[in-house]
Parts: structure tokens; sequence; C-alpha cells
């Protein structure tokens, strides 16, 4: 992708990283809605995704004077966020979240047997699930763990594209 801006796929990258930060502050704020007045720490993922968008427009129009560099440790804390956010999603038994995420590739898909549908509609998914499946997504909050190694990975010095000879950047003159 240089071309006449010297935009990079690394730019690119991190530009996608800023919209998957925008839908996520939008659907975490979302779902969070019942616990953020009981539990101060659901605010967390919020902030930090609404601070990253800001991070995100500052900094990638100064890429190459300090912005990749500031960038690549504005994405470090989503490393914590992610696995803390799993922790309390999961009463802090991770693994026992992990274990009931996986068991529903052993059930069968649909309403539990005997059970008909009523005649006003499907039930809502909740109601259908049994007992010990409910309470927050077990796996969910590593998806910003995920957002922040790849914003990283992008913004590693090791993975930027290698300056042209002469130091000259492509396109300009």
């Amino acid at each position: 992708m240089i071309g006449r801006s010297g935009w990079t796929l690394n730019h690119l990258v991190v530009l996608l990283l800023m919209g998957a930060f925008a839908l996520l502050l939008i659907e975490v704020r979302s779902l969070h809605h019942a616990v953020l007045r009981e539990h101060a720490i659901a605010w967390a993922p919020i902030a930090y995704s609404g601070l990253m968008l800001v991070a995100i427009a500052i900094a990638v129009p100064l890429w190459d004077r300090g912005g990749r560099r500031a960038l690549f440790w504005a994405f470090a804390p989503a490393l914590v966020i992610g696995p803390v956010g799993c922790w309390f999603h999961n009463d802090g038994r991770p693994l026992h979240g992990l274990g009931r995420e996986l068991a529903a590739w052993a059930r069968p898909i649909g309403p539990p047997a005997g059970e008909e549908s009523q005649e006003s509609g499907a039930q809502p998914a909740h109601e259908d699930a049994p007992e010990d499946e409910g309470g927050p997504p077990a796996l969910a909050p590593l998806a910003i763990a995920g957002l922040g190694l790849l914003g990283m990975l992008a913004c590693a010095r090791r993975f930027q594209p290698p300056e042209p000879v002469g130091g000259q950047k492509p396109g300009r003159r």
C-alpha cells in the first residue's frame, strides 16, 4: 500500500483497529449497562476503548514522528485489561468459564429436549440456556487483549517496512 501517500499496511491495520475499538465501545457500553453502578471495573473496557479512539486519531498522522512508538505503548494495557475482564467475567475461575464455553459444542442446537416453542415465537436465548450458563460471556474480554496484541505488532519497529535508499519517503520529493 506504499504509494504517493506513504501509507503502509501497518497504518491500515491500526485504522481497522480504531474501527474495532469504536464498535467495542458501543457494544460493551450497552452490555455493561446493568452493572456499571455496582462495579466500577466495568468502566475499564469502555474508558480504554474511548481513549484508544483518541490515541489512534492523534498518533497515526504522527506515525514517523513518535506516533508509532506511542501507539505501541497505548495498545499494551489491553494485554492486562482483557485477562482482568476475563477474571471478573468468570468470578475468579477462568478455567471454569472456558469449560462452560467449550461445553456448548457438546450440546444439541435448539431448545432443550422436551420443550416446545411457544406460540408467540421463539424464546430469547438467555431463557433457553441451562441455569449454569447464566452471567457474562466467559471469554469475550479476551477480545480486547487480541486487539491490543494486533496493534502492538502493527506498531512494532521490527514489522515496519524498510526505509527507502537515501532516507526519502516514497512519493515525497
